[in-house]
């Protein structure tokens, strides 16, 4: 299961070409059952991974499994600056194309509402 509320992480990796590491929201008493996004990445020790859509293709199934779950997703875009990385316009427009918008009640936060279409 991707995400454990008894072991309030989640953690996915297909084949170590992509990683996505979440946490539980245990800080806040919000209604949502919340994750935060803490790491989104694409090993820079097979660079030849990088850009082909691994990540996303990744990150679209956390989705779908946040989805089912009617989990809330939550993130601060932070590029990391390494080399090939993606700029912060970038990963704007990635987490946009995503479902996720900035979070009014928490400045600096983006948040992805589970869908139920």
């Amino acid at each position: 299961m991707l995400f454990n509320p008894t072991m309030r992480t989640g953690f996915m990796d297909i084949s170590s070409r992509a990683m996505i590491n979440l946490s539980q929201d245990m800080l806040s008493n919000d209604p949502y059952n919340t994750y935060v996004v803490n790491r989104v990445s694409v090993p820079m020790s097979i660079p030849s991974n990088r850009g082909k859509g691994i990540a996303s293709r990744l990150f679209t199934e956390v989705c779908a499994e946040a989805d089912r779950q009617g989990i809330t997703l939550m993130l601060i875009i932070s590029p990391d600056g390494s080399p090939g990385s993606l700029t912060r316009e970038q990963l704007t427009a990635w987490y946009q194309r995503l479902g996720f918008h900035p979070d009014e009640e928490h400045p600096g936060w983006w948040i992805r509402l589970p869908r139920t279409d």
